[in-house]
């Protein structure tokens, strides 16, 4: 899945807010989870973070030692990295929803291309 107008997955530079990145569950708390990126770096993933519906307890959601993919959101105020799992979901749903858009405007282009075609066919004048 090639994301030109993204950064790409975490690709061994230090992570920046915006850039999707992958890590593994450290270890889980009620408020989070605690991820360990590539470096060995470690980012906070807040309990409303994980999932664009209610989560009332994040062991329902994750498990330690899962891999996941999160986007980063920013540092707080100790310089640890803070990332979201739902925003990834939800930019993965938007690409797919653009993509369809894309596919189904070009078929749409297509037919009216090709009926203007039979339409004129013949009917045009010879300078």
């Amino acid at each position: 899945m090639d994301k030109t107008w993204r950064d790409p997955v975490y690709s061994g530079t230090k992570p920046v807010e915006n850039q999707i990145v992958e890590g593994r569950v450290k270890k889980i708390t009620k408020f989070g989870a605690f991820l360990l990126l590539s470096d060995g770096r470690e980012a906070f993933l807040h309990i409303s973070e994980i999932d664009s519906s209610y989560v009332k307890d994040v062991s329902d959601y994750l498990h330690e030692g899962d891999k996941v993919k999160a986007i980063v959101i920013g540092q707080n105020k100790k310089g640890e990295l803070e990332v979201s799992i739902k925003r990834v979901k939800s930019l993965e749903e938007f690409e797919n929803k653009l993509s369809h858009f894309l596919k189904q405007s070009d078929e749409k282009l297509g037919d009216l291309k090709k009926s203007l075609e039979e339409k004129w066919k013949g009917k045009q004048k010879k300078w």
